[in-house]
């Protein structure tokens, strides 16, 4: 019998008793999971429930306490590094042992995923079958022998008997940790078949679109194990309320913003497919959960994506999360700034509970609609979490937290359940993935009650027909309008001819811009322009440029600032900007749309976008396409492309015609599904040659990259100075939570340069970062063109 106490006076953090925290832990994991479907609720009640309460139990060893409570920092690091001191995979046999006694006596796949989730709560995932092979080893049972003996026995009962009140189906004792090392010597082998026998299975069932059930169900356990142990050590029981919103919020602000518009035929089909769309999803079918959008540039698809999902979400119960998803940094402060301006016109405080920004850059600020502002620790845990009922984030962030293996971005996976997901500009997403991506977001959209809304004016070829449900009849829409024409020019080929051919148009007085494909390219081109047309004020564009002038650079060009520019493909999708003329350097069909969509977009004059075929001298007068575009997609993008002029009601057919080709001549990553059948997810040794989840990259660069600060200003200036003080802090936590204090002031100054040894004019290197002193800029950074780079003959820069 357990001594009555009031507590183990074991403790699991400090001032945290380990009792207190085991539960805490299974408290918030049933809480989040309550949340998921009825039918996962009960797959993964029974491993939540053990994995929760035995995550931590290896931390009852004086091991442990004696480190946690040592407040020498030299000796608690000694003792940190201690193998007796890891608690992890102890916990995850002793969990192993408690699910085997739990589950059916032939289940060994519920003990053994169990086993994993707690085995990597600290780390990330293993490739699955590593992971059985390194269960356990001689090695390993010495350390637990030493664990189990320095484990005080009655503050273990009275531990014991807590959990078991809380749930757990076992009275644990010290014979029973004993017996869990025996149990996974026992099943070592058993597993080896099981994990051959799961993946056979797994294969057997691909027609059916069960493939992947066992990295969904491993993945959504590992989740929110994680995020109820991070939550519960950082906020406890403390999370921000959830909020009930209004269906009709953008109805509310277009009547408050844009009252009685000018009846153009712009206006006019924006607001017709906004009845449209909205009648079409009151008509929704039973089972038809991926909607497809497809509208032409400029009718509003940013708000209407927004409200087709308040209103989903409205006729689901209101309890489905919004998640807004965007290719492009440089549009989703834009559009979270559209969101925030409709909450607020409707009386709704954009707290961050009801609107959240989450990309690498984020601010790390959390208030909620209680009026609590979260301590910055907190705050990035609710922010990295998706505490929000509108989360507006990167395809970055969504597709690797949908595709992962690691802890971080694995954290948030729970949150794709019951989440209405809207891919806006999702022809961004690299056609290699599209396999990929249809059947992880089917079985998101089929199997855990999630919606998914496919936004953009270029809809590739991701899903079939039967799959999706079409919003809009967007040929309607296409065949109205006649904004632009398109016009290749296949004999424009170098800037003479470039700046001869556009020449007239400039003087006629009208707004011209260029896109370019490589930075090089752009710079020598606004060079000429500047020379050639001084008065009308040339301006350039691209990645080189620190964000913060790029902000008011693109703020100058929508007020009218500028009549010529000069960019890259930087501009390609999503930024606000018109122009009565654009000139777009070859690329393929769907960027050259993207374009077109910059050019004329409210229909109040003829506009027209070129398509010139523009050569770099001396070096065999290469394409400069060449230098970032697959053949494929070119060499299709040139046969598909007609030498007439397009009319823009024929620009929906060629894209159609476009997609349709690349889907038939471009291989798809299988290696990848592959891995995620097999629930492959990083290799044990790095020479390994087989495709892991871990090699996942969304996107891709050939070049490794070199993060340079501009000391541009004063601002500038006294953030490197924080940064440097920061950069100083020896305790690396703390060091990571100050740099998350400044990160978005930080940032505005930082530009991404390739980082090979062909670039002669390199920065100083300073925390393993380049740095450009304000003394020194005059050398290194242009307030024109941006970076100042003296390249090889042969090597262009892209975006």
């Amino acid at each position: 019998m357990a001594r009555k106490s009031s507590s183990s006076e074991l403790y699991s953090h400090p001032n945290r008793l380990l009792e207190d925290h085991l539960i805490g832990v299974k408290s918030l994991a049933l809480q989040f999971l309550s949340e998921k479907p009825k039918k996962w609720q009960k797959k993964l009640e029974p491993i939540l429930l053990i994995a929760s309460l035995t995550h931590d139990i290896a931390k009852a060893t004086n091991f442990f306490q004696e480190y946690l409570h040592e407040t020498d920092e030299k000796k608690k690091q000694s003792l940190k590094n201690k193998p007796e001191t890891r608690h992890s995979h102890l916990s995850a046999i002793v969990g192993y042992y408690v699910a085997r006694k739990s589950f059916p006596e032939d289940d060994l796949l519920n003990p053994f995923f169990t086993y994993v989730i707690i085995r990597r709560h600290h780390g990330d995932l293993l490739n699955i079958d590593d992971e059985r092979k390194f269960m356990i080893s001689e090695e390993d049972e010495k350390v637990f022998e030493k664990q189990i003996e320095n484990i005080d026995e009655n503050r273990f009962q009275i531990l014991a008997q807590k959990l078991n009140e809380a749930g757990l189906k076992i009275l644990l004792t010290k014979e029973d940790l004993k017996n869990a090392i025996n149990q996974i010597r026992k099943d070592k082998p058993q597993l080896r078949g099981l994990i051959k026998n799961q993946i056979h299975k797994i294969k057997n069932q691909i027609h059916k679109g069960k493939h992947i059930k066992c990295y969904f169900l491993l993945n959504l356990a590992y989740s929110i194990l994680l995020d109820a142990d991070k939550t519960d050590v950082t906020i406890g029981d403390n999370l921000p309320p959830r909020v009930k919103l209004p269906k009709d919020m953008v109805d509310n602000y277009k009547s408050k913003k844009f009252g009685s518009l000018p009846k153009t035929l712009i206006n006019q089909l924006r607001e017709e497919a906004y009845q449209e769309t909205h009648e079409a999803l009151s008509k929704l079918p039973d089972g038809q959960r991926i909607l497809s959008l497809t509208l032409p540039t400029g009718l509003g698809k940013t708000l209407l994506s927004l409200s087709l999902a308040l209103n989903l979400r409205d006729k689901l119960g209101n309890k489905h999360r919004i998640i807004y998803s965007l290719p492009f940094m440089s549009i989703i402060d834009q559009n979270y700034k559209v969101f925030e301006d409709v909450l607020k016109s409707n009386d709704v405080n954009p707290t961050s509970n009801v609107l959240l920004k989450h990309h690498h850059l984020s601010e790390v600020f959390y208030k909620s609609s209680d009026d609590n502002e979260f301590e910055p620790d907190q705050a990035k845990i609710l922010i990295e979490g998706w505490n929000s009922e509108i989360i507006v984030t990167s395809f970055v962030q969504l597709f690797h937290t949908i595709i992962s293996y690691k802890n971080r971005t694995t954290r948030k996976f729970h949150r794709l359940a019951k989440s209405i997901i809207i891919l806006d500009e999702v022809q961004s997403i690299p056609v290699k993935y599209w396999d990929l991506v249809n059947k992880t977001l089917s079985f998101i959209a089929n199997e855990l009650d999630s919606y998914i809304i496919l936004s953009t004016a270029t809809q590739p070829m991701i899903f079939e027909p039967t799959q999706t449900y079409p919003l809009v009849d967007s040929s309607k829409y296409f065949n109205q309008l006649n904004r632009i024409s398109l016009r290749p020019k296949t004999d424009v080929n170098n800037f003479d001819e470039l700046i001869s051919t556009f020449k007239p148009e400039i003087n006629g007085g009208r707004s011209v811009l260029f896109i370019l494909n490589t930075i090089n390219s752009a710079k020598d081109l606004y060079k000429v322009l500047k020379d050639e047309f001084p008065n009308d004020k040339p301006v350039f564009l691209s990645s080189h440029i620190i964000p913060k002038h790029r902000i008011q650079i693109i703020e100058n060009i929508r007020s009218g600032k500028h009549k010529i520019a000069v960019t890259t493909q930087l501009v390609e999708a999503g930024v606000d900007i018109d122009f009565d003329v654009v000139v777009r350097d070859l690329a393929p069909i769907d960027s050259i749309i993207q374009s077109a969509g910059r050019c004329n977009r409210h229909g109040l004059r003829a506009g027209v976008t070129y398509v010139v075929h523009l050569r770099k001298e001396g070096d065999r007068s290469r394409p400069f396409a060449t230098f970032i575009y697959d053949s494929v997609l070119l060499e299709t993008t040139k046969k598909i492309l007609p030498q007439n002029e397009i009319p823009e009601r024929e620009l929906n057919s060629l894209i159609e015609n476009y997609f349709r080709e690349i889907k038939r001549k471009k291989s798809q990553e299988r290696a990848l599904l592959k891995a995620l059948y097999e629930l492959a997810y990083r290799p044990y040794v790095e020479d390994d040659s087989r495709t892991y989840i871990s090699d996942f990259q969304l996107i891709e660069d050939d070049l490794p990259r070199l993060d340079v600060f501009i000391e541009w200003d004063d601002e500038a200036k006294e953030i490197w100075q924080q940064f440097d003080t920061i950069m100083n802090i020896n305790n690396a936590i703390e060091r990571k939570k100050a740099f998350d204090s400044i990160k978005p002031a930080f940032y505005k100054y930082i530009i991404s340069l390739p980082n090979t040894d062909k670039m002669t004019n390199p920065p100083a290197i300073v925390h393993n970062i380049g740095y450009v002193s304000h003394d020194d800029l005059e050398r290194h950074y242009d307030s024109e063109t941006g970076y100042i780079l003296t390249e090889s003959e042969t090597q262009e820069w892209i975006l």
